[in-house]
């Protein structure tokens, strides 16, 4: 168990390394632990983010279909460059990716004003999730870039694409 803990650690360093851009998923280890243990800590920080909003089993049901949308195009990206051996890391890094900048976004969002749906959307709310928004997505292309061995340009798109698809289902199915 102490074991898998360090390991785990030395996983969330990474992940942070990799959310300030100074690491790849290459530096991660090839661990479906660290992967679960990151997920279930990106579960926990999820529901402390949206539970005055959403249902438990609806955030819970987000998430999971966030990471499916993840998972196939990452498969779809590795398979197509001949290179699956990567899709562990991959996962790792984006679902570390999502952790860390959900952990970044819990103390801010109880320090900003309260959001009400029958409210404008102050200002400093709506700035600050969108620096988040465009950070997540400049980690995430990073992430593809540096796993498919595309070019920049080509991740960017892949990453917006992404988070486009990712909205229409939302809204699409839940």
């Amino acid at each position: 168990m102490h074991t898998l803990l360090n390991q785990w650690f030395s996983c969330l360093i990474q992940y942070v390394r990799l959310s300030l851009f100074r690491s790849s998923p290459a530096s991660l280890p090839y661990s479906l632990n660290c992967i679960l243990l990151s997920f279930l800590a990106y579960l926990v920080a999820r529901i402390l983010l949206l539970h005055e909003l959403q249902s438990l089993s609806l955030i819970v049901l987000q998430a999971v279909l966030d990471m499916l949308l993840l998972f196939a195009i990452s498969y779809i990206m590795l398979k197509y460059s001949h290179k699956t051996e990567r899709l562990l890391q991959t996962m790792s890094a984006l679902i570390g990716a999502n952790l860390v900048v959900s952990i970044v976004d819990l103390p801010v969002m109880y320090l900003l004003p309260e959001f009400k749906p029958d409210e404008p959307i102050d200002p400093l709310v709506f700035y600050f999730n969108l620096l988040l928004l465009l950070w997540y997505l400049a980690i995430i292309s990073l992430i593809f870039k540096r796993s498919f061995d595309i070019r920049t340009m080509t991740a960017g798109f892949i990453s917006f694409n992404y988070f486009l698809f990712e909205l229409l289902l939302l809204n699409l199915f839940l």
